[in-house]
């Protein structure tokens, strides 16, 4: 089978501030469940040779420990860190006023509308729809690929795709989605209407 896998980063340490955020790692049952994961994925997904990664700690922490069950498995993906699986769309100038933005707030119901709220503000280097066709281009062209990211960047990569495809499955490449949740998740859903 011809499989994209892009997961949320697993069970994270709880935050204090907005200065730990880069830091943080994995809960116990964080990285218990990275290595069920990939064992789990490594079941059903066997002929994964790439795995990419945000350069962020927690995120580099889940794609190592499923790296450690795939290998157990014989199966050895070549691992990668991307930016564009980190904070690739947001001008670095504007990445503190940013962070802080996204550990405040979480209400919002739509990855679009706080894309707009975040281009007003002048935070952005890439539009939803730019950030969207890199994220295409550079990962779900290629089929047979894992990887492992942030919620805030697979709301915004889901919204795409809807707009872009309607959330059709093309011949040539399966979309699944996992996430852990997220302390943002209590309240609301912040997935499409359409997922």
């Amino acid at each position: 089978m011809e499989i994209t896998l892009i997961l949320r980063h697993s069970e994270r340490e709880k935050l204090t501030s907005p200065e730990q955020a880069p830091r943080a790692g994995l809960t116990l049952k964080g990285k218990l469940k990275a290595l069920r994961q990939g064992l789990y994925v490594s079941g059903h997904a066997g002929n994964l040779h790439s795995t990419y990664t945000s350069p962020v700690k927690r995120c580099i922490d889940t794609a190592s420990l499923m790296h450690t069950s795939m290998l157990a498995r014989g199966i050895r993906p070549q691992f990668y860190s991307s930016e564009m699986l980190g904070n690739g769309y947001i001008d670095e100038s504007q990445f503190e006023k940013w962070r802080h933005f996204m550990i405040f707030n979480s209400e919002w119901s739509s990855y679009s509308r706080l894309f707009r709220l975040w281009e007003k503000r002048g935070w952005l280097k890439l539009t939803l729809q730019d950030y969207g066709e890199a994220l295409l281009k550079e990962f779900l062209q290629e089929c047979n690929v894992l990887a492992v990211t942030h919620d805030c960047n697979i709301g915004p990569l889901f919204e795409f795709l809807s707009k872009k495809y309607g959330f059709g499955v093309t011949s040539d490449m399966i979309c699944l989605l996992y996430t852990s949740p997220s302390p943002r998740d209590r309240t609301r859903s912040r997935m499409p209407s359409s997922a």
